[in-house]
């Protein structure tokens, strides 16, 4: 039933919630702050169900997935839902005037309209000034959720009128769960390591093609031998996708510069010999500086860097990798 069935961990954020909606003392509006891949977005989703639920469940009044409106709002088909999304990694204030129309209706069929923006981090200027008017007045029977995992980059006007919701990592046993659910298809292997790769963010490796996530870690580390870059990236999500894998195999790296008797630390043992090789040939000192700056890179590559800088940047940093190992 709703957010006790449906959401893995984050038992605190499932009884703030559920505690408010009991108690009548809900929010108008709802910042869903952490890391991403942990199940912010599926949690505002699952809430949106316990606001409109027909029958609830008691004690907690969660939602019941049975009804009417639970299987429409799972389906993103409930004419009281609205979800928004970035388009080309961005949300515009064409987007926000959509919102201001969809929330200036009363509820069609609904206990309460709800909008749920996902990325928030991704509205520009115009379009968080224009939001910042609804968070200022906002309409009767209406809830906003923004979810997002860089709160910091949110306006800050924006950020206090919020009831903000962290959401921290899930433990091994709740990404582990949660990966199994979801690729019933994989074999024990395959989700230990993906467990491992997670880092209890389970939604950033909840992939269909598994050999080919496995076959990206490898080229990867190809790119980082032969000194040049050999992905094509569709967009800003595919580059920031591909620095996250760049920046958890470097860490590996470093792992084993120092302490290379302690393999179990290992996160990517699929491509242990590898990781290996690289790590003797790289000064530690080297692996942390690119560390660091890799970090600062995806900030800024969220804050709309040029995408040709970032290409030049990272071209430069794996010449500079080749150079030191000598490969």
């Amino acid at each position: 039933m709703g957010l006790h069935s449906n959401i893995i961990g984050h038992s605190r954020q499932k009884e703030i919630l559920l505690g408010s909606l009991r108690r009548e003392r809900l929010s108008t509006s709802y910042l869903f702050a952490g890391d991403s891949g942990i199940g912010k977005r599926l949690m505002a989703l699952e809430f949106a169900k316990t606001l409109n639920c027909l029958s609830p469940v008691t004690p907690d009044n969660d939602a019941c997935d049975e009804c009417h409106s639970c299987k429409k709002i799972a389906s993103l088909k409930h004419p009281d839902i609205m979800l928004v999304e970035p388009e080309k990694n961005l949300i515009k204030i064409d987007n926000i005037r959509e919102i201001q129309e969809f929330l200036s209706l009363s509820p069609y069929e609904g206990k309460k309209k709800v909008v749920i923006i996902d990325n928030a981090e991704y509205m520009n200027q115009a379009a968080s000034n224009a939001f910042l008017k609804t968070l200022e007045e906002p309409p009767p029977n209406s809830v906003l959720i923004l979810v997002t995992s860089s709160a910091d980059t949110l306006l800050e006007t924006i950020r206090s009128r919020c009831f903000r919701l962290n959401f921290s990592l899930l433990s091994r046993d709740e990404t582990e769960e949660i990966l199994r659910l979801h690729l019933p298809d994989a074999t024990d292997t395959e989700i230990a390591t993906l467990t491992r790769i997670a880092m209890g963010r389970p939604g950033t490796v909840l992939i269909d093609d598994i050999e080919g996530f496995f076959t990206e870690m490898e080229q990867i580390l190809a790119e980082i031998e032969k000194g040049h870059l050999l992905h094509q990236w569709k967009d800003r999500v595919d580059i920031e996708d591909w620095l996250n894998h760049l920046l958890l195999l470097l860490r590996d790296i470093l792992v084993l510069r120092l302490s290379p008797s302690d393999k179990d630390l290992i996160i990517h043992k699929n491509v242990e010999k590898t990781i290996t090789r690289i790590s003797k040939k790289v000064s530690d000192d080297y692996i942390i500086k690119l560390y660091t700056d890799l970090i600062e890179l995806k900030s800024a590559l969220r804050l709309n860097l040029n995408v040709s800088i970032v290409l030049q940047y990272l071209s430069t940093c794996l010449m500079r990798i080749k150079r030191q190992t000598k490969v």
